[in-house]
Protein backbone atom coordinates (compact mmCIF):
# COMPACT_ATOMS: atom_id res chain seq x y z
CA UNK A 1 0.00 0.00 0.00
CA UNK A 2 1.19 3.44 -0.80
CA UNK A 3 1.35 6.26 1.65
CA UNK A 4 -0.57 9.31 0.53
CA UNK A 5 -2.13 12.28 2.21
CA UNK A 6 -0.48 15.12 4.03
CA UNK A 7 3.08 14.62 5.21
CA UNK A 8 3.38 13.59 8.80
CA UNK A 9 -0.11 12.09 9.18
CA UNK A 10 1.02 8.54 8.65
CA UNK A 11 -2.38 7.61 7.20
CA UNK A 12 -2.53 4.65 4.88
CA UNK A 13 -5.03 5.14 2.06
CA UNK A 14 -6.29 2.08 0.21
CA UNK A 15 -5.49 1.60 -3.44
CA UNK A 16 -2.89 2.97 -5.76
CA UNK A 17 -2.06 6.67 -5.61
CA UNK A 18 -3.70 8.82 -8.30
CA UNK A 19 -1.63 10.62 -10.86
CA UNK A 20 -1.56 14.43 -10.29
CA UNK A 21 -4.08 15.22 -13.08
CA UNK A 22 -6.65 12.66 -11.87
CA UNK A 23 -6.07 13.71 -8.28
CA UNK A 24 -6.79 17.36 -9.19
CA UNK A 25 -9.95 16.35 -11.10
CA UNK A 26 -11.16 14.30 -8.14
CA UNK A 27 -10.53 17.13 -5.70
CA UNK A 28 -12.31 19.64 -7.97
CA UNK A 29 -15.33 17.32 -8.28
CA UNK A 30 -15.39 16.78 -4.50
CA UNK A 31 -15.23 20.55 -3.92
CA UNK A 32 -18.23 21.09 -6.25
CA UNK A 33 -20.26 18.46 -4.38
CA UNK A 34 -19.38 20.03 -1.02
CA UNK A 35 -20.50 23.46 -2.28
CA UNK A 36 -23.75 22.02 -3.70
CA UNK A 37 -24.46 20.19 -0.44
CA UNK A 38 -23.71 23.33 1.56
CA UNK A 39 -26.06 25.43 -0.57
CA UNK A 40 -28.87 22.88 -0.14
CA UNK A 41 -28.35 22.75 3.63
CA UNK A 42 -28.28 26.56 3.92
CA UNK A 43 -31.47 26.73 1.82
CA UNK A 44 -33.25 24.20 4.05
CA UNK A 45 -32.17 26.00 7.21
CA UNK A 46 -33.38 29.32 5.79
CA UNK A 47 -36.75 27.74 4.84
CA UNK A 48 -37.19 26.30 8.35
CA UNK A 49 -36.28 29.64 9.96
CA UNK A 50 -38.69 31.59 7.75
CA UNK A 51 -41.66 29.20 7.79
CA UNK A 52 -41.11 27.29 11.01
CA UNK A 53 -40.98 24.13 8.90
CA UNK A 54 -44.67 24.28 8.08
CA UNK A 55 -46.62 25.36 5.07
CA UNK A 56 -49.27 27.98 5.82
CA UNK A 57 -51.40 27.27 2.79
CA UNK A 58 -54.22 25.99 5.02
CA UNK A 59 -54.25 29.17 7.07
CA UNK A 60 -54.67 31.68 4.28
CA UNK A 61 -57.59 34.07 4.56
CA UNK A 62 -59.95 33.17 1.72
CA UNK A 63 -63.26 34.48 3.08
CA UNK A 64 -64.40 38.09 2.63
CA UNK A 65 -62.94 40.43 5.23
CA UNK A 66 -66.38 41.73 6.29
CA UNK A 67 -67.59 38.18 6.88
CA UNK A 68 -64.53 37.45 9.01
CA UNK A 69 -65.10 40.58 11.10
CA UNK A 70 -68.82 39.90 11.57
CA UNK A 71 -68.28 36.24 12.47
CA UNK A 72 -65.44 37.20 14.82
CA UNK A 73 -67.69 39.68 16.67
CA UNK A 74 -70.38 37.02 16.96
CA UNK A 75 -67.91 34.50 18.35
CA UNK A 76 -66.61 37.00 20.94
CA UNK A 77 -70.22 37.60 22.04
CA UNK A 78 -70.82 33.85 22.37
CA UNK A 79 -67.81 33.55 24.67
CA UNK A 80 -69.47 35.99 27.07
CA UNK A 81 -72.80 34.14 27.26
CA UNK A 82 -73.82 32.41 30.41
CA UNK A 83 -72.77 28.80 30.81
CA UNK A 84 -76.28 27.50 31.49
CA UNK A 85 -77.45 28.60 28.02
CA UNK A 86 -80.27 30.84 29.29
CA UNK A 87 -80.39 34.20 27.59
CA UNK A 88 -82.25 37.38 28.29
CA UNK A 89 -84.33 39.05 25.55
CA UNK A 90 -81.59 41.68 25.20
CA UNK A 91 -78.99 38.97 24.66
CA UNK A 92 -81.16 37.36 21.99
CA UNK A 93 -81.62 40.71 20.26
CA UNK A 94 -77.86 41.36 20.28
CA UNK A 95 -77.11 37.84 19.01
CA UNK A 96 -79.65 38.18 16.19
CA UNK A 97 -78.17 41.53 15.24
CA UNK A 98 -74.72 39.98 15.00
CA UNK A 99 -75.95 36.98 12.99
CA UNK A 100 -77.74 39.36 10.60
CA UNK A 101 -74.35 40.96 9.94
CA UNK A 102 -72.89 37.51 9.31
CA UNK A 103 -75.74 36.72 6.85
CA UNK A 104 -75.27 40.04 5.06
CA UNK A 105 -71.56 39.40 4.50
CA UNK A 106 -71.57 35.60 4.11
CA UNK A 107 -69.86 34.16 1.03
CA UNK A 108 -72.25 32.58 -1.48
CA UNK A 109 -71.21 29.05 -0.45
CA UNK A 110 -72.55 29.46 3.11
CA UNK A 111 -75.13 32.21 2.64
CA UNK A 112 -78.10 29.80 2.74
CA UNK A 113 -76.66 28.11 5.84
CA UNK A 114 -76.25 31.48 7.56
CA UNK A 115 -79.90 32.30 6.78
CA UNK A 116 -80.99 28.94 8.23
CA UNK A 117 -78.99 29.75 11.36
CA UNK A 118 -80.65 33.18 11.64
CA UNK A 119 -84.14 31.71 11.22
CA UNK A 120 -83.50 29.16 13.98
CA UNK A 121 -82.19 31.89 16.26
CA UNK A 122 -85.28 34.03 15.68
CA UNK A 123 -87.50 31.06 16.48
CA UNK A 124 -85.60 30.48 19.71
CA UNK A 125 -86.03 34.16 20.60
CA UNK A 126 -89.81 33.94 20.18
CA UNK A 127 -90.00 30.96 22.55
CA UNK A 128 -87.42 31.73 25.27
CA UNK A 129 -89.02 29.49 27.93
CA UNK A 130 -89.54 26.52 25.63
CA UNK A 131 -86.74 24.13 24.87
CA UNK A 132 -86.21 24.33 21.14
CA UNK A 133 -85.25 21.05 19.53
CA UNK A 134 -82.31 21.56 17.21
CA UNK A 135 -83.06 20.16 13.79
CA UNK A 136 -80.10 18.24 12.31
CA UNK A 137 -80.26 20.43 9.19
CA UNK A 138 -79.92 23.55 11.39
CA UNK A 139 -76.96 22.00 13.22
CA UNK A 140 -75.35 21.16 9.88
CA UNK A 141 -75.92 24.74 8.68
CA UNK A 142 -74.36 26.21 11.83
CA UNK A 143 -71.41 23.83 11.50
CA UNK A 144 -70.89 24.90 7.87
CA UNK A 145 -70.86 28.60 8.79
CA UNK A 146 -68.46 27.93 11.69
CA UNK A 147 -66.19 25.85 9.45
CA UNK A 148 -66.08 28.60 6.81
CA UNK A 149 -65.23 31.12 9.52
CA UNK A 150 -62.50 28.96 11.05
CA UNK A 151 -60.90 27.85 7.79
CA UNK A 152 -61.54 30.88 5.59
CA UNK A 153 -60.59 33.55 8.10
CA UNK A 154 -57.24 32.12 9.20
CA UNK A 155 -58.38 31.33 12.75
CA UNK A 156 -55.93 28.46 13.13
CA UNK A 157 -53.03 30.72 12.16
CA UNK A 158 -53.99 33.27 14.83
CA UNK A 159 -54.47 30.80 17.70
CA UNK A 160 -50.77 30.22 18.23
CA UNK A 161 -49.90 33.92 18.05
Amino acid sequence: MAKTGTPGTGRQLPGLPLDPVSDEKSRRRARKWWWATGIVVVGLVAWVVVTGGESDRGNEITAPRDFCKAAGRYEKTLERHSVDGKRSPAEYAREIELVEAVVATAPPKVHADAETFLAALREAEQHPNRKVEVDPSVKRAVDNVNRKFAQGCGIYAREGV
